[in-house]
């Protein structure tokens, strides 16, 4: 038994035919539509969390808390009703730029 593959192909009018004539007895014709338009690719769309972004969220709750550890920041991520695993790659763009450093024991201290 031989796999079947379903195509989608966007054509102009006058070789439709043509591609009519060439599937006759190869495969079977499940639609013909005509477009309106130009077709755009989905694209996914952020939730809009208000004017505040995570980032703003963070340096906020570092300058509220002179050490801290990273399950608070997430904590406060998810008391904001935001993604929790946002706040680790901001934690770490944040000790990249100099403004948290890690201490030994797993917690985060503001620097200056």
């Amino acid at each position: 038994m031989s796999q079947t593959y379903e195509l989608r192909i966007r054509i102009p009018l006058e070789k439709v035919a043509t591609i009519i004539e060439v599937l006759k007895g190869e495969g079977t014709l499940l639609s013909v539509n005509e477009v309106h338009g130009k077709r755009h690719a989905r694209r996914a769309t952020a939730r809009f969390n208000g004017p505040v972004t995570g980032r703003q969220l963070a340096t906020d709750f570092i300058k509220r808390h002179k050490t801290f550890t990273a399950s608070a920041l997430v904590a406060a991520f998810v008391a904001d009703k935001r993604n929790p695993k946002s706040a680790s790659p901001i934690l770490t763009t944040l000790k990249r730029e100099g403004v948290v450093k890690r201490l030994n024991d797993g917690r985060y201290e503001r620097k200056g």
